[in-house]
């Protein structure tokens, strides 16, 4: 049975501690693995707020029965900005909302 030196590690395991190596430098720089600060400065209009949906639906019906279209509208346009977040796969439900939120 061949067997591997000892002293040598497989080639995968050399690729994998290296990239881990790469991971925690980059970490200790500051920077993500794709040259992103962490912390960057994401645009206001794109900040998240999952309150606020969550206050928008349980305030959109009232206890009459009535839906206040308001707080639902106001809902449907900060879940907009979470389907804005997720990036192009989610372009054609963002422009979607967007158009049916102005109506």
């Amino acid at each position: 049975m061949a067997g591997i030196p000892l002293g040598s590690e497989p080639p995968q395991q050399v690729e994998v501690a290296e990239e881990a190596e790469a991971a925690m430098a980059a970490a200790e720089s500051g920077r993500q693995g794709n040259g992103v600060m962490p912390d960057a400065a994401v645009p206001q209009d794109l900040v998240f707020d999952l309150q606020l949906v969550l206050d928008g639906f349980s305030q959109c019906r009232g206890e009459d029965g009535q839906l206040y279209l308001d707080a639902y509208l106001r809902a449907y346009s900060e879940l907009n900005k979470f389907l804005q977040l997720l990036g192009t796969v989610f372009n054609f439900v963002s422009h979607d909302i967007q158009k049916k939120v102005r109506l």
